[in-house]
């Protein structure tokens, strides 16, 4: 039995690696860190540097359900529900490409779906990380 999983590691280059197609991706190091590219301009922030970025004015769009948009949010912020998040929805076509969208949700993780989502429609996103409850926890205001 071992010897003809050997056969098959071998036969399917397993070996010395030669027999890995020209075509085939590098591999890809799960520690090496990625810088946001012209297709994915999309970078996460934490709370506190978020906290600066509201107080300069930011474009804060909460992807969370308008119920709990209503329940408290950051001041200045456009709800802008995540099932409805896309390039040609009117709030979000009224933004411009080139400066930052912030995006927020409860926790974080509607808020990255869509930073990846509009990133790769050509806007630059920041997701909120931690979202309105890390925001809250810090001690920073919410508008009702």
């Amino acid at each position: 039995m071992i010897g003809s999983l050997l056969l098959m590691v071998l036969a399917c280059g397993g070996g010395d690696g030669s027999a890995v197609p020209a075509h085939a991706a590098p591999p890809v190091h799960a520690s090496a860190p990625t810088a946001p590219t012209a297709l994915t301009a999309r970078t996460d922030m934490d709370v506190q540097a978020f906290a600066a970025k509201v107080v300069e004015g930011v474009k804060v769009v909460d992807v969370r359900t308008e119920r709990e948009f209503a329940g408290g949010h950051v001041t200045g912020a456009i709800n802008v529900p995540l099932s409805q998040i896309g390039p040609h929805h009117p709030v979000i076509e009224a933004l411009p490409k080139d400066q930052p969208i912030y995006l927020i949700c409860a926790v974080g993780g509607r808020s990255s779906q869509a930073a990846d989502f509009l990133a790769s429609a050509g806007y630059t996103t920041v997701n909120v990380l931690g979202g309105t409850s890390a925001w809250i926890s810090a001690g920073n205001p919410v508008e009702r």
